[in-house]
């Protein structure tokens, strides 16, 4: 959804029952996040799923403004290529441990 009223660039930005806004974190958390060495992890909470996104601070973002092509498909590369690897051990662990899933 996209309202002309809610950014300049008009996203539709949703919190409901958040315990935070983005103007509300602490300085040193707002320092760590611009830091293109920092690990991120953000977890959300949504009745009894808790989904969890991983990332590096602004290390691909940088890259990506700064036309860096090798690092920008390296790191496209890499996480698909490690995203379908985590496939395929959840398939062969489905297999091992379900006897009514086969691989035929």
């Amino acid at each position: 959804t996209k309202e002309e009223n809610l950014t300049p660039s008009g996203d539709c930005i949703i919190g409901v029952n958040a315990s935070y806004g983005c103007s509300d974190l602490p300085d040193t958390l707002k320092q760590k996040l611009k830091d293109p060495n920092s690990r991120i992890k953000f977890s959300i909470l949504v009745d009894s799923h808790i989904f969890e996104i991983n990332g590096f601070g602004r290390f691909f973002y940088d890259a990506i403004l700064n036309r860096d092509y090798n690092v920008v498909l390296f790191s496209a590369f890499a996480g698909s290529f490690l995203t379908l690897i985590g496939y395929l051990i959840a398939d062969i662990a489905y297999t091992l441990l379900d006897p009514r899933v086969s691989l035929e």
